[in-house]
């Protein structure tokens, strides 16, 4: 029977899959373990994983539990292998002692993803504020008819995105260096939207777990005014296993279609 691929895990830091157990309507999770290395997964009847909330919520469940009882290789929503055989194989067998070693690096470590935007009023405000010929600009255009003032306002757009971008920049170099030093490993996502600031994980080792929040917390409340903060973790070093550490994140089968 084909089977569902959560992540790996050192055997010896579960004591049986009951651990992982998250309730009566959760996926039985079993696991395969072969060279001291276990891989977490639930038997499938061979249909495609469909990308539905209630089947996401439990794969990250799933690594959450996992994740309090030692280091975590996750694997991408979707991983399905033909069998137990063909795990053992192809990935246990083949791969194993480079996948303990990576488990091993990880070990006391988790990763904290952090995103930050603008409140878009707030900022423009400031951004207008501090720069007096664009806020002229910006009160004669509002006093124009739309139709007749289409180019005057594409390009007081054009400016104002720049001056969004240098506020951007300014904003990055401050916040990154009271971060960096805290962590282990930094990986910086790209922005998914134009008020985003920030979209880093990094990857903290767990005696500055708390030296972390707290450093996050400090600067949400000082600049609350014109960001928002959103901080994730600790979780499993999603961001990290294909990337610093060199894991693939489905080496065994790719997602299903």
């Amino acid at each position: 029977m084909a089977l569902y691929l959560y992540a790996l895990m050192r055997a010896d830091d579960l004591g049986s899959r009951d651990a992982l157990t998250a309730g009566e309507d959760a996926p039985a999770i079993e696991l395969i373990v072969h060279g001291g290395v276990a891989a977490l997964v639930s038997a499938v009847d061979g249909e495609p994983v469909r990308l539905r909330r209630e089947a996401v919520t439990a794969h990250t469940e799933v690594l959450r539990r996992a994740f309090e009882h030692g280091p975590v290789l996750p694997l991408r929503f979707g991983t399905v292998v033909p069998d137990a055989e063909a795990l053992k194989g192809e990935l246990l067998a083949r791969r194993g002692e480079e996948m303990r070693s990576h488990l091993d690096q990880l070990a006391g470590k988790g990763e904290f993803r952090l995103k930050v935007s603008y409140r878009e009023e707030p900022v423009l405000r400031s951004i207008l504020a501090r720069d007096p010929a664009l806020k002229r600009s910006a009160e004669q255009v509002r006093g124009l008819p739309e139709a007749a003032s289409h180019f005057q306002r594409v390009g007081l757009g054009e400016r104002i995105t720049l001056a969004m971008q240098a506020q951007r920049d300014a904003d990055v170099q401050q916040l990154l260096p009271e971060l960096e030093p805290l962590a282990v490993a930094v990986e910086v996502g790209p922005l998914q939207q134009p008020a985003m600031v920030l979209n880093v994980s990094f990857l903290v080792a767990q005696e500055a777990w708390d030296r972390f929040d707290a450093t996050v917390e400090q600067l949400a409340s000082e600049r609350a005014e014109l960001m928002e903060f959103k901080l994730i973790g600790p979780q499993p070093a999603h961001s990290f296993v294909d990337k610093q550490l060199g894991v693939p994140a489905a080496s065994a089968a790719g997602p299903a279609s």
